[in-house]
C-alpha cells in the first residue's frame, strides 16, 4: 500500500480487512477537501485571502472551484489560475449550481473560446 493508494487495513479483534476508497467520478471533485496537499493548502489560503474571509460557508465552495480550475489548467501559478477562477466562479453562480459536472464543462468551453479570442486579437 502506497501513501496515495487510498487503501487501509482495519483490524478488530482477530478479524482484519483491507479497504480501498474509490473516489472517482463526482466524488473526485471533493477530494481536495478531504485530503490536504501542499498545493491545495496554498490554493485554500489564496482563496481565503482573495475573498477576505475564513468563514467555511463562504470559502469552501470557492476553494473547490479554484482547485478544479487550477488542476484543469495544470498550473500552480496564482497569476494564471486566479483570473480563471474568478471567471469560473461567476459562471457557476450564474448557473446557480454547485455541481461540477454542470459548471466545469461550461467553464472549460467558455475559457478555451476566450483564450482563442485573445490569441487572435494579439496576432492581428
Amino acid at each position: 500500500m502506497g501513501p496515495l493508494s487510498r487503501e487501509m487495513v482495519v483490524q478488530q479483534g482477530h478479524q482484519t480487512v483491507k479497504l480501498k476508497m474509490e473516489l472517482d467520478g463526482p466524488l473526485k471533485y471533493w477530494l481536495p477537501l478531504l485530503s490536504a496537499t501542499q498545493k491545495n493548502l496554498a490554493v485554500a489560503e489564496r482563496i481565503r485571502q482573495h475573498l477576505g474571509t475564513t468563514d467555511p460557508k463562504v470559502w469552501v465552495d470557492a476553494f473547490l472551484v479554484a482547485e478544479a480550475v487550477r488542476q484543469w489548467l495544470n498550473t500552480d501559478d496564482p497569476a494564471v489560475w486566479l483570473p480563471a477562477f474568478d471567471y469560473a466562479e461567476g459562471l457557476r453562480q450564474s448557473m446557480n449550481t454547485r455541481d461540477a459536472q454542470r459548471w466545469l464543462p461550461a467553464f472549460q468551453k467558455a475559457w478555451k473560446a476566450l483564450q482563442e479570442h485573445n490569441e487572435m486579437e494579439v496576432s492581428s
